[in-house]
């Protein structure tokens, strides 16, 4: 389905930069990104994800629990064994590798690690600081070590538009 949607929309809008989104860590299972990034590579498109957006997420990775557990709960969409324990933003850093070119949204509780992982791949890689969209939720980018990925902002004016009127702002542009 995903390959017959970027062929007919490359088709149909040929002027028009294409891509996917498999939504956050807890509404996309892991071998779905993984056939995203992938099909990425092969038809050259953009993967965007949110990820590391609250503490919440990162103990929902750790071991699925915590209030985004208790949300899909509720929503009738918990599937246990769609997910493994012991993730980290960092697994699905590894995964969005595989693509032409992926934008991580969000950001805010990247460790020292998954920002210098980001850092090392910024000819393909980038993300998007955006701040916390719901009470609770504080996260701080780790901006001490924002200056070592030494990049500049050239997202495609319509994704970096769409981000702004979101509340987000630019901190590490990746592609050149």
């Amino acid at each position: 389905m995903a390959r017959q949607l970027v062929t007919s929309s490359t088709n149909t809008w040929p002027s028009t930069q294409f891509g996917l989104s498999p939504h956050a860590p807890y509404t996309a299972h892991y071998t779905l990104v993984d056939h995203v990034a992938r099909l990425s590579d092969e038809w050259r498109f953009l993967v965007a994800m949110h990820l590391a957006e609250s503490s919440e997420e990162i103990q929902f990775l750790r071991d699925q629990s915590g209030p985004i557990q208790q949300l899909l709960v509720e929503r009738d969409a918990w599937e246990p064994d769609a997910f493994w324990r012991g993730m980290r933003p960092l697994d699905y850093l590894q995964l969005l590798d595989r693509a032409h070119r992926s934008l991580i949204i969000h950001g805010n509780f990247l460790d020292e690690e998954e920002i210098r992982f980001i850092g090392s791949r910024r000819h393909r890689m980038s993300f998007q600081s955006c701040p916390p969209q719901r009470k609770g939720m504080r996260g701080q980018i780790q901006l001490t070590a924002l200056p070592r990925l030494q990049t500049q902002s050239n997202i495609a004016a319509t994704v970096v538009a769409m981000l702004l009127l979101a509340g987000c702002r630019s901190t590490g542009n990746v592609w050149k």
